[in-house]
């Protein structure tokens, strides 16, 4: 006995010692601390494995709830049994914390889900069935996120029918929300609409009655009042298994749809499922489906709960200025991207006209447009100055331009420059009827550039006309005039007449005749 005895201690790492009976005691009691020790670990090893095969577990019967093959009521109180299996051994206290962790859990994901699908109703059933269990923190934070999601989804509805309305005026735009908020969650509300011929509430279940009736109301404040329902479930067209046939679905249509945009018309489908969740909205303006008879809003009801879904508080001043400030951006960003849209097609429109190949394939292009007749006419205007500008020019501007597009200004250019050359080689001899055409085109640059530059100086040509025949009959002329009393304006217009027509500078022989001893009366002529 004693043997076996020691034989354990020493295993334990105990040395024997004179004492037997304190020795065996001691040896004994760290023996059964160890053991304590060692069942207390495997207990939480064990315990902590459980957890993860438990979170696993509620992974696993949460979805089963967003997928629809359970309800949040089976499936939490199935994950209540699954816990109390799993966790037996556990305190009462330590029971109780996994029971708010699978609370917390269930609910978390739950409502995030259904708060991601607008679906404020859902998510408020859900808090409301678990909440009792669930930790004061994740209590108030969900609530909190219920509130201020829901509040920001309605802001946004609201301010999308606000914008869409038209209304721009502050009271105005007040009213409209007063209305739009005092039929959140109230029965009966009723808008305009008409039957089409045949079509009326009979089989339609009460519903799809009393939704339709109060999505009228909601289509009028956004400024859509035409509405006529054209089926119920008054005919065979449908589709088979179609909601009609159950009463459930109702097809209505609306000028005013008519006329908007494929984008628009998508919007206002989704600002319908948003208020009113539950019903199903198909646009079949644009994506008609197989049995379709005409342009229409089909809406299915089936899976509509009923009343429009609740207002989470009211239209405060704060809310009201969020909501119509909201409603206002979303009017400046559609006018810009409308503006965008006009400066694009007029620049599109602008480079198809300048290309064109004629006056009549421009003017063609212009009439064709979106443009306004304001802009039409002022463009074609433009157009025809462009094809034909000297018949919209002053005389002088007409003169230069036909000057420059005629080809005279780049041959005047030509003949200056072969003058320059012949100038500077001392065996060239100009002839007087050469120097004549040099003189002239240097006299039309001059007055051209004079022209488009008022500050300009003309440059020098050559000007010595002391070897020209024609000048010197110019000098004799304009000294047999004087002698014979012609005055100075006479023969400036006799020098204005001859130097056009031989190409002489006419300023310069008027400046530098000297007057005061032409003639034969003292001091010259006057």
């Amino acid at each position: 006995m004693s043997a076996a005895y020691f034989c354990v201690a020493g295993a334990v790492g105990i040395e024997p010692t004179t004492n037997g009976f304190g020795d065996r005691f001691n040896a004994f009691a760290t023996i059964t601390r160890g053991a304590a020790w060692a069942r207390e670990w495997e207990n939480n090893q064990v315990t902590e494995a459980r957890k993860v095969t438990y979170g696993l577990a509620l992974d696993e019967n949460i979805n089963n709830v967003i997928t629809g093959t359970m309800s949040t009521e089976e499936a939490y109180e199935f994950s209540k049994i699954q816990g109390k299996h799993l966790f037996s051994n556990l305190s009462p206290e330590q029971m109780a914390l996994i029971d708010k962790a699978r609370a917390d859990k269930f609910a978390n994901t739950l409502v995030t889900a259904a708060i991601e699908r607008n679906d404020y109703e859902a998510a408020q059933a859900v808090f409301d069935y678990l909440k009792k269990d669930m930790a004061s923190e994740s209590r108030s934070k969900l609530d909190a996120a219920i509130y201020t999601n829901q509040e920001y989804s309605e802001n946004n509805s609201a301010a999308e029918a606000l914008y869409r309305s038209g209304i721009n005026d502050p009271e105005g735009q007040r009213k409209f929300l007063e209305n739009w908020f005092s039929h959140n969650g109230s029965g009966g509300a009723e808008g305009n609409f008409t039957f089409n011929p045949g079509v009326s509430w009979k089989g339609a279940t009460a519903k799809a009655e009393s939704g339709m009736k109060s999505i009228t109301v909601f289509l009028n404040q956004m400024g859509i009042g035409d509405i006529y329902l054209t089926s119920v479930n008054d005919s065979d067209v449908h589709v088979e298994g179609s909601a009609h046939y159950s009463g459930n679905a109702v097809d209505f249509a609306a000028d005013v749809l008519s006329g908007k945009t494929t984008a628009e018309r998508n919007a206002i489908a989704n600002l319908i499922e948003q208020a009113y969740p539950g019903v199903k909205v198909r646009n079949e303006y644009d994506y008609p489906s197989a049995n379709s008879t005409g342009d229409h809003f089909h809406l299915d009801f089936t899976k509509y709960k009923g009343g429009k879904s609740p207002s989470k508080s009211g239209l405060s001043a704060i809310r009201f200025d969020k909501i119509s400030s909201k409603a206002n951006s979303l009017r400046a960003d559609e006018e810009r991207k409308r503006k965008a849209e006009i400066e694009e097609y007029k620049s599109n429109l602008a480079l198809t006209i300048n290309t064109a190949k004629s006056e009549t394939e421009a003017v063609e292009t212009i009439n064709k447009s979106n443009l306004s007749n304001d802009e039409k006419m002022k463009l074609i205007k433009a157009q025809r100055e462009v094809w034909n500008p000297s018949n919209y020019m002053t005389t002088a501007d007409a003169d230069m331009w036909k000057y420059v597009n005629t080809g005279k200004y780049n041959n005047d250019i030509q003949l200056m420059e072969e003058y320059k050359n012949r100038s500077m080689d001392s065996f060239e001899v100009i002839t007087p009827e050469q120097q004549r055409k040099y003189n002239k085109a240097a006299m039309n640059l001059n007055s051209y550039y004079a022209w488009a530059d008022p500050s300009y100086k003309p440059n020098p040509y050559n000007l010595d006309y002391s070897n020209n025949q024609d000048y010197q009959q110019m000098l004799s002329d304009i000294e047999y005039m004087a002698e014979r009393g012609a005055t100075r304006t006479e023969i400036s217009e006799y020098v204005k007449e001859n130097s056009a027509e031989f190409g002489f500078d006419e300023k310069f022989i008027i400046d530098n005749i000297m007057w005061d001893k032409l003639g034969k009366v003292e001091g010259g002529v006057e």
